[in-house]
């Protein structure tokens, strides 16, 4: 439950039904928000908030003139996009088609609640937007020039925030993944989505990774005998993979920050991996070798898959958040679920459960044996001191 409130949160409420919005626009009031605004279809929604700046859009999916899935796209086109909460009362797997689709957009998703709306879980999704309204109000949905992000990179705005890794069966932290982040001159931080799609269109991926890599290193040799053991995993991306020059650097700048290869682990995405295996298969290969952990991020999201699995060396298998949150009740996502656990123990990979944030996901999870989880209900992302502080007070 949030302490206090953003008042200053513009939020506005969509469903072609005047009860419905009457009752969401009540529970925003008894929590605080009083900033809101609402409107009968996406249209009408779309007319209000031309030319404004606005937090959030709670939205039906079925409604006259135009629906929510269509405004999906509209807010997409939006600079800055509010955050969404979709509620419905739908068929699942069409409130499932809609969650892919705002990733598909780039979305900030903050869940799906379906009707009747409660209280309780109306606040838990908006607390997800609470812990980033300061930055999301700095502009890190849109994004840096890219002249600005080249003379960035090369200042060493680049920094990274971290998220835990901890064990299902006792609930050790075994490490964090490292999350790229921007660094301003006022001291406020904006989220890749600033930065990262103009480092992809641009071809600077290979100075961006580079950056992370460096500010990971640096954070592990100042990291005191309570986080010595601990890994970290670095996201990298196909134009890494197609650079042959790669894993000598990464060896050189591990060798150089007395940081064992094995305390690493590269997170690669499935999507694209297969297009062109033998760089990718060459750099992966020698890396492992020496120690590195591989693991394929967002399993399931992709058109490789299980090809990915057998063609390249991965030691842990990543499940996406779309397949996790909420697969307790929903019939469909656990029975992919149990499909990936099948065969991620049958090769001897080990899980790492993503977006586990309550704790019907985590005894889910638990009765399939996963190994790791990641996810708000252990922690958000953290800044690097701030990691070390919540390592000291849960964990020793």
């Amino acid at each position: 439950m949030p302490d206090a409130p953003p008042r200053e949160l513009h939020i506005v409420v969509i469903d072609d039904d005047s009860f419905m919005i009457n009752v969401v626009t009540r529970l925003l009031g008894s929590m605080g928000y009083k900033n809101v605004q609402s409107a009968s279809n996406g249209k009408a929604a779309i007319k209000i908030m031309d030319g404004r700046s606005f937090d959030l859009v709670i939205s039906d999916l079925r409604m006259p003139d135009m629906d929510g899935i269509e405004m999906m796209r509209h807010l997409a086109e939006m600079e800055p996009c509010p955050s969404i909460i979709l509620m419905s009362g739908v068929d699942k797997k069409i409130l499932a088609s809609a969650e892919r689709l705002a990733k598909v957009h780039q979305l900030s998703l903050l869940g799906t609640i379906i009707k009747p709306v409660k209280r309780d879980e109306l606040e838990r999704l908006i607390g997800k937007l609470d812990t980033t309204t300061k930055t999301k109000k700095k502009g890190h949905l849109k994004s840096l020039p890219v002249e600005e992000v080249k003379e960035g990179i090369a200042a060493g705005r680049v920094m990274v925030f971290l998220q835990p890794k901890v064990t299902m069966s006792n609930k050790v932290v075994v490490g964090a993944e490292a999350l790229a982040r921007w660094k301003n001159d006022d001291g406020s931080v904006l989220g890749p989505a600033a930065f990262v799609p103009v480092a992809e269109k641009y071809g600077l991926m290979t100075e961006l990774t580079d950056a992370v890599i460096d500010s990971a290193l640096a954070i592990m040799v100042g990291w005191p005998a309570i986080a010595s053991n601990l890994k970290i995993s670095i996201n990298v991306s196909i134009d890494n993979l197609s650079d042959v020059g790669f894993a000598d650097r990464l060896v050189a700048k591990a060798k150089a920050a007395q940081v064992p290869l094995d305390r690493l682990v590269l997170e690669i995405t499935e999507t694209k991996i297969m297009e062109n295996l033998k760089e990718p298969l060459d750099i992966l290969s020698r890396l492992c070798m020496q120690g590195t952990g591989l693991a394929i991020d967002d399993f399931g999201t992709g058109a490789a898959g299980f090809e990915s699995l057998q063609a390249l060396p991965f030691t842990e298998l990543k499940i996406d958040r779309a397949f996790v949150h909420g697969a307790s009740n929903d019939a469909d996502k656990m029975t992919i679920l149990q499909s990936i656990f099948a065969v991620a123990q049958r090769l001897e990979i080990e899980t790492v459960a993503e977006g586990v944030e309550d704790q019907d996901d985590w005894d889910l999870l638990a009765s399939m044996n996963c190994d790791l989880v990641q996810g708000f209900i252990i922690a958000k992302p953290m800044p690097p001191d701030e990691f070390l502080q919540w390592l000291v007070k849960h964990y020793t």
